[in-house]
Parts: structure tokens; C-alpha cells; sequence
């Protein structure tokens, strides 16, 4: 074993300044007194059901001001800083009413507001999003309402409705989530609470589509290294909710079902969910299946996108007194016969299984507002061929991960005014992958044995007024630790024989948020986070990567130092009654940045065999968007991203850099009215800044523009049509995979035309 951190110091360079920083702030946090606040009063919501039950995860926002933030797990929501005066907040959260309260904040105090929300089943027809704040507070803009009537094949596809965010298509199923430049591995993925992991041994899939679009109901994005309670190793990060369990005393039966239809594609869905509840049980249960063909790109090319996929899932809750909820969840999905035009291979099957305990505490009073306890374990097993390929040599390979991990947190409020949270998380998971030649003489070949990767985490994060601030700091310490059993001949020879590594890790953010008055906010954070390197990057023995989008062989390094990233944040937010608008810089730079570059190795069956690298990357952008409520029924809203990266290291442009975009759209949606219908555009530049070296090829501008439209109707039904790509443009994203025979862009789909039922009941 070779301990790393003693020749590679967590606290050497830049990334000094950042640890310091968060460790100043949480112990200014701890000790600055109250009463600095001035000309402005606090509010301190707590969020009921109809059995005044806690509703964690609801969001609280003072309508005409830029305030705005998540109930904890005992339901409670804390605002400092609120302009004095007669105000109104909204709280809403999904599955429940939305409700608007008038309040009055008197200055210099805290005034207490209690709002309970009736159970509401159902009543978004789609995906709530949230990107959140560098301080983790929830930005609501009411641009990206569309998201709720999107029509996705895969979570993936919700990325590309957001500036800075994207995606990687491969084929029909599987687009990898890309923030701001960054992906794979390096954006955390979460799935209810629990740290998910691609299963395919060149990462193929992304484990966000291993879960069913109709199952999510809500999506959180942290772009940047601010999501340190979460887990470890978030350079960004992804939290997504599915199925709720209702709140105690619902109806004993009620639920949905679904039937969808998308033209061109060929794809078909349909899905039946079930959810009750009694005074101290609950549960919620549901099905989907999700089938989809080849599709024309809108140029006349047909494009192998076909997949068929299935899952069910459950959760059940159990409420033994009204402060503590024990729930117990699960799920299945099934994927088979995946085309994947951008790689060498196809998939023959997905097949994941998850399962988790959780138990939630929250007093009604004291200084402990929280306890939150979680275990889970979570499993892919995963096999492709390349039969419909025109390769020389048939071969199938399979590969399987299997995760156990858990988390206990515990939120505290030694005062009014501040909050702090402190717990752990960690998880061990098992890699394995092997390709097996169809010739029965020809011997298997291994991509990596038993790869056991773990990580175990502590953090701490206060929250509280800081003169006219609003502030918040977290410290983060991880151990990393990563072995294999064994190696190919191949990769011994030429890499290493030492094939375990372990490092300990200091991670740090700090954030400062300061209301100009009451419309205007401005924000700035700075973070600094690690990430170790995964199984393909450690072990793999000239296999395909999702890293690179041509089809190429890459060698691992169990040698590779954990990469950190290091940013800064400003975030200029206004929220008036008639329109709302934000805008933020980033900067980031990336140490040991883990990368790929080309070497003399003998490959297999590729032209090139690369290798994972450390050296150094940065990024800087800036992304804009605003909303106007031209009428009471119309917004008109647009946004805007720019994304500049380089690797140093390398002398060339960064790998997988999104081109400009901008995004414009009009929408008539009747307040309190679920009618509604709306014409959107897009519009992405030219990228010629590529990574040559590596392959990455320039692509040219598109326009891209939609249409949908949704009505209610009697009964519980719900009715939503729309046209993708109206106009049937051929064209692909930049960051879409390369097909690695015929050396061209998997494009998107032409004109897609969809229609989708619901009924209620």
C-alpha cells in the first residue's frame, strides 16, 4: 500500500486559503452575537400536513426578494434579514398545496409563522428543479417551470434545459449529465439520499438512468463544490427525489397512470402509481415500462437509439410516534437490447437493485432540531456485445458494482439565529469486469479484478446572520482508499504492480450571501474538494471510456492523485413581483486534474490506446437568465451560458467544453390553472475550440425550436402534445460521443411529436 498524502499535502497551495476560510467562518459563525442585525426581522416557518407531521424539503421564499430556503427535517425554515414591512411567502412542496401567507416583519424580530400544506397527489405532471445557490439555498426562477412539462426518455435529458448544464448522448438511453464542463464521476450522483455509481466498465451508463423519469420528482444541482454534506468526492453534484410516501391521514388508496406516445422515436410509456396512507403507516408504490426504436436525425440518417426498459419500486413508512419516521424503499429496473451509435459496443442488459433503511428524528422543541440515519445498499450488473458492429472479433464483456453505504447526520440550533449540522457518510463499493470472446478457444480477458473502492467522510456546517450578512461555512474530511486483487500480465508490465493506494483529504467552502434591499442579493463562495480517482481511471486494461468521445482503448493508474477543485462564485440575483433575474461568474481550477493523453502502447482493436494522466485544468463562465410576467397568464423568460476551459498542462482546450447558448421562451399559463402552452427556441453557437490531441471534433451552430401545450380535464385526466425540433433540423450537441467506425456524430433526433395521458384518482 502507498499512502499518497504525505508527498501531496492537502494544504499545499491554493487550496490553503479556502480550508482556512471555512475554518475562520464556522468559528466566527459559533461566537458572533445576534444582535448586529439591523432594519429587518427573521421568520421562522414551520411547515405542517394535515396531521401536523413535519414537512422536511418544502421550499420558503418572501415573495418580492431574493430570500428564499429548504424546511430541515423537523419542518422548520429560518429566515434572517427580511425587510421590515407587510410581506407575503410562499411555501410549496411537491405532492402538496401551494399556499401564499401574509405576514408582517417587524424590525429587530422573530416572528414565528406555522403553515400547513394538504396533500395535493400528483398534481405536477413532471420534474420539479432546483439549482441551488452556492450557500445550498433553493433558486426559484420561473423560467424553469418548462422543466415540469418536459417530455424526457432519460433524467439526463433534464440537464439540457438549464444554463451550464448538459448532456453526453450515446444513443437512446443513458445521456451522461455534464456542469459546466464537468462529468462522469467528477458530479456526484444521488438517488433519494443514497451515492449511486455507473455500473458499465466504461462507464456507458450514468447511474441517473437507472432510474425511470416518471419516478422523479424532484432535482437538485449544485454547480460547484459546495454539496460537502452530501458525500464525498463532489466537484458538482446531483440529488434527485422520487415517489413521496403521503403525509399521515391521507387517503388510504389514491395514485396515477400514465400513457405516452413520442413519433419518430417509436417510444411508448406507461406506468401505474399507488400511494396511501393511514394515522401512523404509509406507503407508495409504482411501475413503469419504457420502450423506445430507432429514430431519423431529420436529414434521412436512421440512428440505432433502440432500448426497452422496465422498473418497480416501493417504499413504505412507519411513523411510531409524531417526531420519528422509519421508511424502508426499494426498486428494480430492468434494461435491455440498449443501442449505443457513439461506442464499440451495445448493451445487453442493465439489471439494478437497490434497497435502504432510513430513520428520521425531529423533536418538537430543544436544541436538537434533527437526526437523520440512513443505510443502503445498491447494486448493477451490466452486460454488452459488440455483434451489430463491424468489428473484426466478437466479444461480450460484463461487469458488475456492488455499493453499501450509509450516512447519520444531526442538525443542532444552539441559537435563534444559527444552525449547525454535523455528521458522517461513507461507502465501500466493488468493482469487477472481464470481456469474453465468442470464440470458445480465444481466453477471457480481464478489465479490472475486484476493485474495491472506499470512502469515508466527516463534515460540519454552520449557517447564521453575520452582520447584514447571511453565512455559512463547511469543513469536510475524507479518507480514500482503493485496491485491487489483480491485474492483466499487460498492465503489471506496464504500468505497476502496486495496485492499492489510500490518502486523506481536507475539503473546505465558505459562503457569504448580503440583501441590497428588497429585490436585489448578491452571493459570493469559494470551496476547494477532491475527488479520487474511479475503477476505470485506477485499473482499466485498454477498454473504452466515456472520458474521450471517439472510440479509443485507455489505460488506468493506481498511482493517479486525487484531483481538487478549487472556485469562487458571484451571484447577483433580483426578484420583483412582475420579474425576477440572475447572473453569475465562476472561476475554477482544477490541481492534479485526472485527464487523458495519447501513448505508444500496443492497443487491441482501437487505433490509439491513451492513458489517465494528472495535470491541471481551469474554467471560467458565465451564465444569465430572467423572466417577465407580461401579462397575469404570460412570462416570457430567457436565458443565456458562456463556458471557457483550458488544460494547462496539455496547451490546448479543455475536453468536452459546451459552445454559447442561449434559450428563449413564451408561455401561457393561467394562474391557478393547470392549462397551459408554450413556443421556445434554442440557440447554440459554433464550438472550434476543441481538444485536437484526442479527438474532439469542431461542430457548427443550430436552432432548435418546440412547442407544447398541456389541458385538464374532468376526471383526473391530464392531456399535454407538443413538437420537438419543429422544424426537423438535422444536427448534434458537441459533447454527443463520436461512433468509432464510421467516425461521425451521433445526432439528435429530427422532429419528434409526442402525445401523453394521466389520470389521477
Amino acid at each position: 500500500m502507498s499512502n499518497r498524502s504525505a508527498s501531496y499535502p492537502p494544504f499545499a497551495g491554493t487550496p490553503r486559503l479556502f480550508l482556512a476560510l471555512g475554518i475562520l467562518l464556522l468559528s466566527i459563525l459559533a461566537t458572533l452575537p445576534t444582535h448586529l442585525l439591523a432594519q429587518s426581522g427573521s421568520l421562522e416557518v414551520r411547515v405542517v400536513d394535515d396531521t401536523d407531521r413535519p414537512l422536511g424539503s418544502a421550499t420558503v421564499q418572501v415573495e418580492g426578494t431574493t430570500l428564499g430556503v429548504f424546511t430541515g427535517a423537523d419542518g422548520v425554515a429560518r429566515l434572517s434579514g427580511v425587510p421590515a414591512g407587510d410581506r407575503e411567502i410562499l411555501v410549496r412542496r411537491p405532492g402538496h398545496e401551494t399556499r401564499r401567507i401574509p405576514v408582517r416583519v417587524e424590525d429587530g424580530r422573530t416572528i414565528e409563522v406555522r403553515v400547513v400544506l394538504g396533500e395535493a397527489p400528483f398534481q405536477l405532471e413532471g420534474i420539479q428543479v432546483q439549482v441551488l445557490r452556492p450557500d445550498l439555498r433553493p433558486d426559484l426562477r420561473l423560467d424553469e417551470r418548462e422543466i415540469q412539462e418536459a417530455n424526457p426518455q432519460d433524467v439526463g435529458d433534464i440537464f439540457r434545459s438549464l444554463p451550464g448544464l448538459d448532456a453526453i448522448r450515446r444513443g437512446g438511453l443513458g445521456m451522461d449529465p455534464v456542469v459546466r464542463g464537468l462529468r462522469d464521476t467528477q458530479v456526484g450522483a444521488y438517488v433519494d439520499g443514497m451515492r449511486t455509481l455507473p455500473g458499465g466498465p466504461g462507464g456507458m451508463d450514468t447511474s441517473l438512468s437507472h432510474v425511470d423519469p416518471s419516478a422523479v420528482r424532484s432535482v437538485e444541482v449544485v454547480k460547484g463544490p459546495y454539496a460537502l454534506t452530501w458525500g464525498a468526492g463532489n466537484l458538482s453534484a446531483v440529488r434527485i427525489e422520487t415517489q413521496q410516501v403521503p403525509p399521515s391521514g391521507s387517503r388510504p388508496f389514491g395514485g396515477r397512470t400514465f400513457l405516452g406516445y413520442n413519433a419518430n422515436l417509436g417510444a411508448t410509456e406507461t406506468g401505474l402509481e399507488i400511494t396511501g396512507a393511514g394515522s401512523r403507516s404509509g406507503y407508495a408504490l409504482s411501475g413503469a415500462w419504457r420502450e423506445s426504436g430507432d429514430y431519423d436525425s431529420g436529414g434521412g440518417v436512421e440512428v440505432p437509439g433502440s432500448f426497452r426498459s422496465g422498473e418497480v419500486r416501493g417504499r413504505f413508512a412507519y411513523r411510531p410516534t409524531p417526531a420519528s419516521t422509519f421508511t424502508v424503499a426499494g426498486w428494480h429496473q430492468a434494461q435491455r437490447d440498449i443501442d449505443y451509435p457513439g461506442r464499440p459496443m451495445d448493451a445487453e442488459w442493465f439489471d439494478t437493485f437497490n434497497g435502504s433503511v432510513r430513520w428520521e428524528y425531529a423533536p418538537a422543541g430543544g436544541v436538537l432540531r434533527g437526526l437523520d440515519a440512513m443505510a443502503y445498499v445498491y447494486s448493477v450488473d451490466h452486460g454488452m456485445n459488440n455483434d451489430a458492429k463491424p468489428a473484426p472479433m466478437r466479444v461480450a464483456t460484463v461487469s458488475d458494482v456492488e455499493m453499501v453505504g450509509g450516512r447519520l447526520s444531526a442538525l443542532v440550533e444552539p441559537g435563534r439565529d444559527w444552525t449547525w449540522e454535523v455528521g458522517g457518510d461513507g461507502f465501500t463499493a466493488l468493482h469487477f469486469a472481464e470481456a469474453r470472446p465468442r470464440n470458445p478457444d480465444m481466453p477471457r480477458r480481464l478489465i479490472w479484478g475486484d476493485v474495491r473502492l472506499t470512502s469515508l467522510g466527516l463534515f460540519t456546517r454552520a449557517e447564521r446572520p453575520l452582520g447584514p450578512f447571511q453565512a455559512a461555512g463547511t469543513v469536510r474530511l475524507d479518507v480514500f482508499r482503493s485496491e485491487a486483487e489483480s491485474a492483466s500480465p499487460f498492465f503489471l508490465a506496464n504500468v505497476t504492480d502496486e495496485l492499492s493506494s489510500s490518502e486523506e483529504r481536507l475539503s473546505a467552502a465558505a459562503t457569504l450571501s448580503l440583501p441590497l434591499d428588497d429585490a436585489w442579493s448578491i452571493s459570493v463562495g469559494a470551496g476547494s474538494v477532491v475527488r479520487p480517482g474511479d475503477a476505470n481511471e485506477r485499473y482499466s486494461d485498454r477498454h473504452a471510456s466515456k472520458r474521450s468521445q471517439v472510440g479509443a482503448e485507455f489505460m488506468g493508474d493506481p498511482s493517479l492523485r486525487a484531483e481538487r477543485s478549487n472556485q469562487l462564485d458571484l451571484w447577483v440575483e433580483a426578484r420583483y413581483p412582475r420579474w425576477s433575474g440572475e447572473f453569475n461568474l465562476f472561476v475554477q481550477r482544477i490541481d492534479d486534474h485526472i485527464s487523458i493523453e495519447a501513448t505508444d502502447l500496443t492497443p487491441r482493436a482501437a487505433p490509439r490506446v491513451f492513458r489517465y494522466v494528472n495535470g491541471e485544468a481551469s474554467y471560467r463562465g458565465a451564465e444569465a437568465g430572467a423572466s417577465v410576467r407580461v401579462t397575469p397568464s404570460v412570462v416570457l423568460s430567457g436565458a443565456a451560458a458562456y463556458l471557457h476551459g483550458q488544460e494547462v498542462s496539455l496547451d490546448e482546450p479543455a475536453l468536452g467544453v459546451s459552445p454559447r447558448r442561449a434559450d428563449l421562451a413564451l408561455r401561457w399559463d393561467p394562474p391557478g390553472d393547470r392549462r397551459f402552452a408554450q413556443i421556445s427556441t434554442r440557440m447554440v453557437a459554433r464550438q472550434d475550440r476543441i481538444a485536437g490531441t484526442r479527438g474532439e471534433m469542431e461542430t457548427p451552430g443550430h436552432t432548435r425550436v418546440d412547442l407544447q401545450a398541456g389541458h385538464p380535464f374532468p376526471g383526473g385526466f391530464m392531456v399535454r402534445v407538443g413538437v420537438e425540433n419543429l422544424f426537423d433540423r438535422e444536427y448534434h450537441n458537441h459533447l454527443n460521443a463520436v461512433d468509432p467506425f464510421s467516425r461521425t456524430p451521433v445526432p439528435e433526433p429530427g422532429r419528434v411529436a409526442f402525445a401523453r395521458v394521466s389520470v389521477s384518482f
